[in-house]
């Protein structure tokens, strides 16, 4: 039987020999792309065939992947830019509606 799982991409996807690793984590190191076989500890060599797997070179279809997650984060991140704006405006809206009632509504002594 066969075992599915979900690879996902380590952050940031450069190797870092002093960082750990969850098992089925893909790195890049140079021109090539590792999977980890199992959790893998700091310190662990890329070059150690016992928790990684070299699956490919790094090419143009990884590239142009990684250029579309970092166009995607940058468009998240000004689509919460925008919101938070939006929020904000929002908010002053109604503290001016608010001071705006107070002021018609005020019976002066």
């Amino acid at each position: 039987m066969a075992i599915n799982y979900i690879p996902v991409f380590a952050a940031p996807i450069t190797f870092d020999k002093a960082k750990s690793y969850k098992a089925h984590t893909i790195v890049m190191d140079g021109n090539y792309i590792y999977v980890s076989k199992k959790d893998v500890a700091a310190n662990s060599t890329i070059t150690d065939t016992t928790v990684w797997f070299k699956i490919a070179a790094n090419n143009a279809v990884l590239n142009t992947l990684t250029t579309t997650a970092n166009a995607a984060k940058t468009a998240a991140d000004t689509a919460t830019t925008t919101a938070n704006a939006a929020k904000t405006a929002a908010s002053t809206a109604q503290d001016d509606c608010n001071n705006i009632k107070v002021a018609l509504f005020s019976i002066p002594e």
